[in-house]
């Protein structure tokens, strides 16, 4: 499936903690500036939606890396994984760990051809 995500973290999976507080991911949720918000206190849609848009961020259209390359669309990870992202910078993936990547891309298509 094509996508401009790197995972569907906040799309398709949520956290919910025992207080309350509401992450797009169990791999967020050990990370407070990740929280979308807190269920008991009644928080609003708009406001899950506002904290989601922070993450769009994370977007491959978004990352400078991944504008130019070829297999961005077949490409999935967990951003949670890479501080970088944590950290709001815009380079997420060292470029050594796109070609290892794209080599592996490369050699599962040319073994389904």
């Amino acid at each position: 499936m094509q996508s401009n995500l790197f995972c569907n973290a906040g799309y398709q999976t949520a956290c919910i903690m025992p207080d309350g507080d509401l992450y797009p991911c169990h791999m967020y949720a050990a990370d407070r500036c990740f929280c979308l918000g807190n269920l008991a206190d009644t928080c609003e849609v708009e406001d899950i939606k506002k904290n989601m848009d922070k993450l769009l961020v994370f977007t491959k259209k978004e990352n400078e890396i991944c504008k130019q390359c070829w297999a961005r669309k077949i490409c999935h990870f967990c951003p949670a994984h890479y501080t970088a992202a944590k950290e709001g910078q815009t380079g997420m993936v060292e470029e050594s760990i796109c070609q290892k990547r794209r080599k592996r891309y490369e050699r599962i298509l040319l073994k389904s051809v």
